[in-house]
């Protein structure tokens, strides 16, 4: 006898409203749809299994606690689709991934901790939770899927571990109440959409590292008002490979608010830098750095022309069709006929 008829034929015996099943021992996989929209379903112990199939407890909406033993190596696609009942789960650390829609929907889930030995997620794994508060990953996970996470409304803080190298498409789209997130110092690669209407998003770190980012990353952040990079980014000397970093950053700006940019304008950075500096050095436009100037100006000339060896207030003689970047190059030029000129103009523009 097979296992799809091993199970079969324990499965015909369970009454229809059971509430509480125990697998025996001798049943070692799940096939696909094993106990799909068991509806009076609400306890369920696991004592051998070594594998579950795809929708496997789909829909089973009174499903509240499941254990898992540590012979199982993995999930299927959709395992806990629409489990709205399910308020937790522990998964051992056997597991080394998670399929497609594992936990979808699953909108009483309040807290997850990742196996150990865990190294992805399928797309959309979280989608849906709703009451997902917090997410514990392992050291060992290198990626996450599309969509992961998507309206996650209850999560609020995420921390990702360096091992993580890429975020897919969405990972975080429409987590409402995500207000922070500092991305790991290894990451090279951003989904498009990732941050999408993460509105309560307050700050980004952004590594050096990226080097590939999907468009609209932080369409609809409108409560962003912090932005963070490396100093090695801001450097004036930066690598060509560094102009993924610069576009990221300046779409990041371009999705804040006036109000934003004024509590940002006022916020040094960890080198004792305005934010103003960190735009300057990688070389705005002129349309965005006026919004900065708008928002904090008499701060801004004021700002120690020893952070970058330039003042600042070299903004005031370039016109509006000029960038940052060109105006530093025209400085390198001619130094000093420059700085004789904005010496009186950055007076007269003061007073």
């Amino acid at each position: 006898m097979n296992c799809d008829d091993l199970f079969t034929d324990y499965r015909d015996n369970i009454p229809e409203n059971a509430e509480n099943i125990l697998v025996p021992e001798t049943i070692t996989f799940l096939p696909n749809n094993a106990f799909q929209e068991y509806t009076s379903l609400r306890n369920i112990t696991l004592l051998a299994i070594t594998s579950i199939g795809d929708r496997a407890f789909y829909g089973c909406t009174n499903l509240k606690t499941i254990t898992l033993p540590s012979t199982i190596t993995s999930l299927g696609n959709r395992t806990f689709y629409l489990c709205t009942s399910l308020e937790s789960v522990t998964l051992p650390s056997t597991i080394t991934s998670l399929g497609r829609y594992t936990f979808y929907g699953c909108t009483s889930l309040k807290g997850v901790t990742l196996p150990s030995n865990i190294t992805s997620l399928g797309d959309y794994t979280f989608s849906g939770c709703t009451s997902l508060e917090s997410v514990t990953f392992p050291y060992t996970i290198t990626s996450l899927g599309h969509y992961t996470f998507f309206r996650c409304f209850s999560l609020k803080g995420v921390t990702l571990p360096s091992t993580i190298t890429s975020l897919g498409s969405g990972t975080f789209d429409s987590c409402t109440s995500l207000e922070s997130v500092t991305l790991p110092s290894n990451i090279t690669s951003l989904g498009e959409l990732t941050f999408q209407q993460c509105t309560s998003l307050k700050s980004i770190t952004l590594p050096f590292t990226i080097t590939s980012f999907g468009c609209l990353t932080f369409y609809g952040c409108t409560s962003l008002c912090n932005i963070t990079i490396p100093s090695a980014v801001t450097s004036l000397g930066m690598k060509e490979g560094d102009s993924q970093i610069k576009r990221l950053f300046v779409e990041a700006f371009h999705c804040m608010t006036q109000q934003s940019i004024e509590i940002w304008s006022r916020i040094k950075t960890g080198d004792d830098r305005l934010p103003l500096v960190t735009a300057a050095a990688i070389s705005l436009e002129w349309e965005d750095m006026e919004r900065i100037f708008n928002a904090n100006k008499v701060a801004i000339y004021e700002t120690d022309d020893a952070v970058t060896g330039f003042p600042v207030c070299l903004l005031a003689a370039v016109g509006s069709n000029s960038d940052l970047e060109s105006v530093y190059r025209l400085c390198k030029e001619h130094p000093l006929p420059l700085f004789d000129y904005l010496g009186t103009r950055k007076r007269r523009r003061i007073i």
